[in-house]
């Protein structure tokens, strides 16, 4: 009967957590002018990759979609 409770209680604490944790990395100072441009680039680039990433995804799943037969 203790899961009863336990259960929402816990995911409220993770929350609750995850919530803090980014409060507190979006408050720390950004870095130096040479690690702002260095997370810059590494930011452009992983955009660069999810973008592929997507299109590849999107269009496996359109052959596959329309490859029912």
């Amino acid at each position: 009967m203790t899961l009863v409770w336990m259960v929402p209680v816990t995911g409220a604490a993770a929350v609750l957590f995850a919530l803090w944790l980014a409060y507190d990395v979006l408050r720390r100072d950004t870095g130096t002018p040479a690690m702002q441009e260095i997370a810059g680039m590494i930011f452009e680039g992983a955009m660069a990759f999810l973008s592929r990433q997507y299109r590849t995804i999107a269009i496996l799943a359109i052959v596959t979609s329309c490859s029912w037969r």
